[in-house]
């Protein structure tokens, strides 16, 4: 009984996510969502308090991954005693790939997207998750390898900026409102591989 709780629950999660991300946070119902989960609106009242409980829910697991993305790197980081290219354009590539193409993330952002215009709390989270957190995490990162001399000392948020934007042009082009398909996700990192080596050439020393 508790798997099968659990399971509806998911289910509902999921549903929620994708029609979310299809028409916006103000446009679905708890009706919709009972619709095409297949179960009645006080099953879903079960489960949530209401709609927002569930957005909050989901907001969750977004800032979940993106704390643990954020900690296995600067884990991994603290043990690095130099900065290959390789390695470099890997990391870029593992924020595309990794973060913004996760299926959970890139549904919550196109939300957002949707969202922003009318609602004040999802343009705020749309500001936070696809740039205040992403450049203030950069900002770091580039500030402690020009002290590790690993890189040209200059300004790191200018350089979180650059690099950011090589990463979010890509996702803008291929991914914000397409299909993530392996055709374009090829392209795509093969586009940014070489955008982010020659940032590597210009700033590394």
């Amino acid at each position: 009984m508790k798997n099968e709780n659990s399971n509806t629950k998911q289910k509902i999660q999921q549903t929620a996510l994708d029609l979310f991300s299809k028409r916006g946070y103000s446009a679905v119902s708890i009706r919709d969502i009972g619709k095409i989960v297949g179960v009645k609106e006080s099953t879903i009242y079960y489960h949530f308090k209401n709609k927002q409980d569930i957005f909050q829910t989901l907001l969750f697991e977004v800032q979940e991954i993106t704390s643990q993305m954020t900690l296995l790197f600067n884990n991994q980081f603290e043990k690095t005693i130099s900065v290959e290219e390789t390695a470099f354009i890997k990391v870029g590539l593992g924020v595309l790939e990794g973060f913004l193409l996760d299926k959970h993330i890139i549904k919550f952002i196109r939300m957002l997207m949707i969202e922003q215009h009318v609602n004040e709390e999802a343009a705020l989270l749309y500001q936070n998750i696809l740039f205040d957190t992403p450049l203030k995490q950069n900002e770091k990162v580039f500030q402690l390898m020009m002290d590790k001399g690993y890189f040209k000392q200059d300004d790191a948020m200018r350089l979180a900026v650059e690099y950011y934007g090589f990463i979010y042009f890509i996702f803008q082009r291929y991914f914000s409102s397409k299909e993530v398909t392996a055709q374009a996700k090829e392209i795509a990192k093969n586009e940014l591989s070489v955008l982010i080596k020659r940032f590597y050439k210009m700033y590394s020393k």
